[in-house]
Formats: structure tokens, sequence, C-alpha cells
């Protein structure tokens, strides 16, 4: 990662890169048996993991054909390859019976993956199947939580009978969201580990900047080490959700002996941390990387000892707060010291004139990471705090939306185009009994209801399909005023505690009328 890029690529065997899709189908079986999920290894629920591999290894054959057929052009290899794709696709869904999603995963990953690794981009193609394998493997944990989560609740205290469907909802979410990011880091490391080894090491794109070195030389082991943090920050969170009672994972903050989880922000900014103190440990600011890191192990460790995840009784005591000073005043003593010491200290940082491919990495892809970045926070945005409360309405247990009577009319018109596939012009109920025109330019109407077209094969209920569109289009139109986030990516016990026990009262910045939906929708563009 602190080095320059040879100029001359190590070139592994060109059939080696068909084990990594297979691999990734096996880490997933294995993953669904050590968990010890309610996943029979049948073909029919194999089916769908089968079918992401095989396109995976399949993506790798057009440039194994070209390298073997030079006299190939390029333009006949893609027609090639959107046939196979396409066809492909449509005999698996009519002919095998594959579900529909997973024969259009299959047509993705074939016709993405091939065009990465043609393009040189084989890191990004192994990322691409690791993470089409994992949503499979996220969809069978979620669904094995749903199940095992109870939608009531006895409470302790009283023994009232509570509705936990919100809740239920938001514990399946976290599961889901937690097992596919694990396998898209699993991805990024597989990747990394594969590069001039299994794979031949990409010239272009993100990754070029990497040295053809092995993953655990030194020129690339900061990265590797830190894609490894991030996965077992991962591994450790869906541990802990697994171990811990179904309160705990449920977010009941009355229960006595609640204390949470360590939830899926935890996980994923501990990767983010440990990718920062990488490239500071390629910029050799050293001092920093250990300041960094060890504050943020510290802080995640007291932040479990006030959740009540693990106690310690002299740690509360009056002389708690001292202690927890103590820590961290000698955990800085202990940076200073090794800095300053003759045989391990004293580096130098780099210069403008020797800048480490970190840098170089930043200088010519920030732009491109501060997108992808903005791309994860509206969407995390839109799940945890948009999408969940909107399926599960106060009162109704149903849909919702909010503003006035202003969307309801624009799902009027979007639910009169999809029956009648025409536009709503002339609309009898405005100024009933005399009628009116539908005021409303029909280009957004009809890019709701060509949204929910498209989005009803792949929906266990092709009724709910409009709806979902227009959560997707109308950043501020569906809603529930009232009810918490079924959906939300985690629960944490320190935003729970200043919530009602089921956390019907929580409130969203995301949720009032219109400002802050149009915020969304300004990030999000």
């Amino acid at each position: 990662m602190n080095e320059e890029t040879e100029t001359m690529a190590q070139q592994p065997h060109s059939a080696l890169g068909l084990l990594l899709a297979p691999l990734a189908v096996l880490l997933a079986l294995a993953t669904t048996q050590v968990v010890g999920l309610e996943y029979d290894l049948t073909a029919e629920n194999m089916m769908p993991m089968l079918v992401v591999g095989i396109a995976g290894m399949l993506a790798t054959v057009p440039r194994l054909l070209s390298q073997s057929r030079p006299d190939l052009s390029s333009s006949t290899v893609s027609l090639g390859v959107l046939v196979l794709a396409f066809v492909g696709a449509e005999a698996l869904y009519t002919l095998l019976g594959v579900d529909m999603l997973a024969a259009f995963m299959f047509a993705v990953v074939l016709v993405l993956g091939s065009n990465l690794d043609l393009r040189g981009r084989h890191e990004w193609a192994t990322v691409l199947t690791f993470a089409a394998v994992g949503f499979w493997l996220a969809m069978a944990a979620a669904n094995h939580a749903f199940n095992a989560l109870p939608d009531t609740y006895n409470m302790s205290e009283g023994g009232q009978l509570v509705s936990t469907l919100n809740l239920q909802r938001q514990a399946t979410a976290y599961v889901f969201f937690a097992y596919w990011s694990m396998a898209a880091i699993a991805g990024l490391l597989a990747a990394v580990v594969a590069r001039g080894t299994l794979n031949p090491a990409g010239d272009s794109g993100w990754f070029a900047y990497l040295s053809t070195h092995r993953a655990w030389s030194r020129n690339v082991r900061p990265l590797t080490v830190a894609l490894a943090v991030w996965l077992l920050a991962f591994i450790g969170s869906v541990y802990h959700f697994n171990s811990v009672d179904v309160w705990d994972q449920l977010g009941i903050t009355t229960e006595t002996d609640y204390h949470g989880y360590i939830g899926y922000w935890t996980a994923f900014l501990t990767g983010a941390i440990a990718l920062l103190v990488a490239w500071m440990v390629a910029e050799r600011w050293y001092t920093r990387a250990m300041l960094v890191g060890s504050m943020w192990a510290l802080y995640q460790v007291a932040s479990w000892f006030e959740a009540g995840i693990w106690y310690r009784e002299d740690l509360d005591r009056s002389w708690g707060a001292l202690i927890w000073f103590g820590f961290t005043f000698f955990i800085g003593v202990a940076i200073y010291s090794i800095a300053n010491h003759e045989k391990y200290g004293g580096w130098a940082n780099r210069g403008e004139h020797e800048p480490s491919q970190a840098r170089l990495f930043m200088r010519h892809h920030g732009t491109g990471v501060m997108f992808a970045l903005a791309f994860f926070v509206g969407l995390a945005i839109r799940v945890q705090w948009y999408a969940g409360p909107s399926m599960n309405a106060f009162g109704t247990g149903n849909w919702d939306m909010t503003g006035g009577s202003d969307p309801w009319y624009m799902k009027r018109v979007v639910d009169y185009i999809l029956a009648n596939n025409a536009h709503l012009v002339y609309d009898a109920d405005r100024f009933y009994p005399i009628g009116g025109i539908n005021p409303r330019p029909p280009l957004f109407s009809w890019s709701l209801a060509l949204g929910a077209m498209m989005l009803e094969p792949f929906l266990a209920q092709p009724e709910a399909a409009v709806w979902w569109s227009m959560l997707a289009c109308q950043p501020c139109t569906v809603r529930s005023p009232s009810s918490p986030s079924p959906l939300s990516l985690e629960s944490t016990s320190a935003t729970q505690q200043r919530s009602s026990p089921l956390g019907s009262s929580r409130s969203c910045p995301l949720t009032s009328p219109t400002p802050p939906g149009h915020l969304l929708t300004t990030m999000l563009s």
C-alpha cells in the first residue's frame, strides 16, 4: 500500500480465477451451518447461490476466451455474453423454476462481471461475485431471524402482551444488512489476497495503486489487516446478536437486564477507522495511527460498559471516573514512549516528493470515494429512518403517507395508470360533482408507475410494488407519523434508552413533512 506499483504485474495461471466464485458459495454455505441457520442444504434452497456462483464463474470465461482466441473481436465476445446472460436467465426462470430475482441476478453478474474482468478490473469482479452470493446468505439469515423473533411479547412487569412487529422487522433488517456487508467485505479481502495469485493484478481503477506483492507482504499488509479487522468486526457483531436474549435483540429497553447488542454502525465505523489507520501507516504517521486506533478501541470498550454489555463493579464506583482517566492517560504515555524510542520510534513522515500509494489513490479517486460514501449514507438514511416507518403506520398497521392530500392524490394517479395503462386526464372526482382536469404533468406520475411495473415481478406481494416505487421516488410522501423504524440497521442501547420500551415514541429527523425529504433528495442527487 505504501510502495510504488510495479510496472510488470504478476500474472498467475489464467484459469485460477474460476476458483473464487465456488469459494464464495462454499463460505456462504459453511456460514449457514456454523451459525445454525434454518437452511436445509437442498437443491431448491441452494439454487439461488449456485446460480449466482455459476454466473461469477462464467464471467471470467470471456477473458479466457479472448486470451486463447485473439482473432475474436471484442464486439463478438460482448454479444455472446449478452445472449448467454439473457437466454440463460430466461431458461433458469421458465424451465428450471428458479426464482425471478435469482435469474435476474444471474444476468447482471454475468454481464457486469465479464465487463469488469475484460477491462482489467478483476478485483471488482470478485467483489461483485461475493456480494451477489452474500445477498442470498443475508436473505437466509434474515428469514431465520424473522421466524425466530416474536411479533408479540409478554412484558415481565405486569405481563402485558404488546406488539413487537416493528422491532421484529428492525432486528431482521439488522441481520440482513450485517450479513450482506460481511459478504461484501469478505469479497474485498479476497480480491486483495487473490490479486496477482489467483487473479491477474488489475492495472486500472481503484486497485491499481496496490502493489502486486502478495497480500501478506509488508507492502500490502496495512490494507489486508484493515479489511480483516472490518470483517471481524461484523463477525463479532453478528455473534453478539445471536448470544443475547430476545429482549436485547428486539430492543425492549424496559426489561430489567436489557443492554442491547453490538450493532451495525459499530462494526461499520470500526472498519472505517481501520482503513483510516491503514492510510496513516502508509503515510508513516505511526503516532497518529496508534492514537486513533487505541482511542477508538477504548471508546468502544467504555460504551459497552456503559450500555451494560459487560460490567465491573470497581469501574462503577466513585473511583471509576479516575480509573477510566488513568486508562486514557497511560495509553497516551505508551504511545508517546514508543514514538520517541530510539529503536522503535523516531520515524519520519513521507514528504511531498515521496507520496504513498494511498495518497496517490486519494488524489485520483477521492471524488469517487466521496460519491460512493454519499450514496451509502443516503441509502442508510432511507432504510433506517424512512422506509421502515412507512411500512407500519400507527393505528392502521399498513403503508402510510404524510404531507396532506397531495401524496394521496399522486398515488391515485399512479393507481389509475397501472389499472388502465393510460394517463388520468379528466378526473370526475375533482370539484365533485363537476369534475376537472388532472393538473399534474405525466412525467413524474409515469416514472412512479413504470417503477412499480418493474418491481412487481420480484415481490412476494405484487400489490406493494406501487408503494415501494413511491418510496424510492417520493422521499417526503410515504411515512408513518409515529411508528418506530422496523427496518433500521441496528438496535443501539443509547438510542433506545431515550425512547419508550417499544420505540413507539421515537422521533426521526427525517420524517417531518417537507424539508427533510428535499434534503434527502438533494443528498442522493
